[in-house]
């Protein structure tokens, strides 16, 4: 038995760490931060102040022609600005990639697309320069949606602080998060250990309906399941944080081809109480209708 264990421990480890090098490489999906402002005219300028970026440095015009802004100025009012640690994050000379999605009256819709701070506040400047900032928010998720609410605030002086935040976000410093990540963490842990679950007797029972009745049978279609099922779930959802759900997607599919074939070698091998063609459809059936619902389960 153990060496049916470390066979599928070794197959699976080695052919998923191919997936996980070759979606995590820099060409993949990068983070993303949709930011909604309500009560912003879209005469006014927008920018997003990154923690502890603070560079100090007043941009020379062929800086300028180096930043990725949305306008075709940027605000000099934000040159020197330091908000409690928070500056601009355009000029930290990156392709930081902020872009306008729309522009109505009251409301403006923006999008940080490659590689947003993981704590940093929002500000707009206006028209006469006054500056107004947001509380300090922390990214937990690899795609956020965030809305800055500032119809109730007059925005005739510089202010700091102020507006309604809400959205799939933490509202406070990265340490001030730590409870809300655990939470997601413990969410995320328990939602795996049910998907195994289910999968498991799912598979068991597919094989009940296979005719299979030996107990030696059930434990090492048990044992290969738990193995695969648990390196396979680990995979996904480390790659649901670092390139979000359609590459943990992308790799639920390519590893349940690999947990496919994994497993079918050990079936074909192992499973000897009917014909080797048996086990083998046995895998394929199996994998099949648990891919369906391991899909339906991560959405």
């Amino acid at each position: 038995m153990n060496r049916v264990f470390y066979t599928i421990l070794f197959l699976i480890l080695g052919l998923l760490s191919l997936t996980i090098e070759n979606v995590s490489a820099d060409v993949g999906p990068k983070p993303t931060v949709t930011i909604t402002v309500i009560g912003m005219d879209e005469n006014d300028s927008f920018e997003v102040l990154a923690k502890d970026s603070c560079t100090g440095f007043e941009p020379s015009e062929e800086d300028l022609l180096d930043i990725y802004y949305y306008k075709d100025e940027f605000p000099t009012e934000l040159y020197d600005y330091n908000s409690d640690g928070y500056c601009s994050f355009e000029l930290l000379g990156d392709p930081n990639g902020m872009r306008q999605i729309s522009s109505n009256e009251n409301e403006q819709e923006f999008t940080l697309y490659y590689y947003p701070p993981t704590t940093f506040k929002l500000a707009i400047v206006t028209e006469e320069g006054y500056i107004i900032t947001s509380k300090a928010i922390t990214r937990t998720r690899f795609d956020s949606n965030v809305v800055w609410d500032l119809s109730d605030v007059t925005l005739d002086k510089d202010m700091e602080d102020v507006g309604t935040i809400s959205g799939d976000i933490c509202i406070g410093e990265y340490d001030d998060c730590l409870d809300q990540k655990f939470s997601i963490g413990f969410d995320t842990v328990l939602s795996t250990v049910i998907r195994v679950i289910i999968t498991l007797v799912v598979e068991l029972g597919i094989l009940f309906l296979f005719q299979y009745k030996l107990k030696k049978q059930y434990k090492i279609a048990a044992i290969t399941n738990l193995c695969t099922q648990i390196v396979l779930n680990i995979v996904v959802i480390y790659l649901s944080y670092k390139i979000g759900l359609l590459g943990a997607l992308l790799a639920l599919l390519l590893g349940e081809i690999f947990v496919v074939l994994a497993e079918s070698i050990v079936y074909v091998k192992y499973l000897d109480e009917h014909s080797k063609l048996r086990a083998f459809m046995y895998a394929l059936v199996a994998n099949g209708v648990t891919i369906y619902i391991g899909m339906y389960l991560l959405k």
